[in-house]
């Protein structure tokens, strides 16, 4: 055996880790499988109860107390540490009962829920687990925080549904308002055309009535130093009948309709 390279005198495989004991008596080296040893429960083991730590082999020669001296497995070649079936072969078999491996190892290596694959597995599961409940997690964060953003969204979109109500009614009355600006104004220039329009018949009427007023009094006659204190109908009377013959003129009193007398302040 070469001095790096460790066997197990069990099942007689490499034992590339530090998963092993080594017997108090008869110094073998065993893995944890062959030695019916837990990982978890090497790992708690106390440094002087794996000094004192005792194979299967030498528990067996103390209790037999005989020439039952017989090795775990005969060193005929490697084989699997599971294959408790295999009756121990030795050199006087005449002397020597033979014995078969206890079924302890492979029974506890299939129920054992502590051996290293098991630990893997369950470690694996943890593992997933663990993954699966964090992605669970972010994905209800996630989830939770795309609820409230979409709740922010719909709040902020119902305060634009309510200003734009507001733009468009601000925009209705704007459009209404310069509506009827534009009927004002329009009615505006045509008041002030109609205006412009009765103000120049105005001013042809009054040019009209001047022109009338004159030709008018083209056929008054105007008679000054008529005494004022006369009654007013003996006036009138007199100087309806004493004008003609003053004027010698053919003045008939139907042809003179109005007297107008005008005093005259000296």
């Amino acid at each position: 055996m070469a001095s790096n390279t460790k066997l197990c005198a069990g099942c007689l495989n490499k034992i590339t880790n530090k998963d092993f004991v080594t017997c108090s008596l008869c110094k073998d080296i065993y893995d944890t499988v062959c030695a019916n040893i837990s990982h978890q429960r090497l790992m708690l083991l106390e440094k002087d109860k794996k000094e004192k730590w005792i194979c299967p082999g030498c528990r067996n020669k103390e209790r037999k107390g005989g020439n039952s001296n017989t090795p775990i497995q005969s060193r005929t070649g490697p084989r699997d540490c599971g294959d408790s079936s295999q009756e121990i072969s030795t050199p006087n078999n005449d002397y020597i009962t033979q014995r078969k491996k206890p079924q302890l190892l492979s029974n506890q290596k299939v129920s054992s829920p502590t051996q290293p694959g098991d630990e893997s597995l369950m470690l694996t599961i943890r593992s997933e687990i663990k993954s699966s409940m964090g992605k669970f997690l972010n994905q209800a964060i996630e989830e939770s925080s795309i609820k409230m953003d979409l709740r922010t969204i719909k709040e902020e979109l119902s305060s634009l549904k309510d200003i734009k109500s507001g733009l468009e009614f601000l925009s209705a009355e704007y459009d209404r308002m310069k509506k009827e600006l534009k009927t004002s104004e329009e009615h505006i220039k045509s008041l002030s055309a109609e205006n412009s329009n009765l103000h120049t018949k105005v001013n042809d009427l009054s040019n009209r009535l001047v022109l009338l007023e004159q030709y008018s009094r083209e056929t008054n006659i105007e008679v000054n130093g008529v005494p004022e204190n006369l009654n007013y109908y003996i006036r009138e009377e007199k100087i309806q009948s004493q004008l003609p013959i003053l004027l010698k003129l053919n003045l008939l009193k139907e042809n003179t309709p109005h007297i107008l007398y005008r005093s005259t302040v000296i």
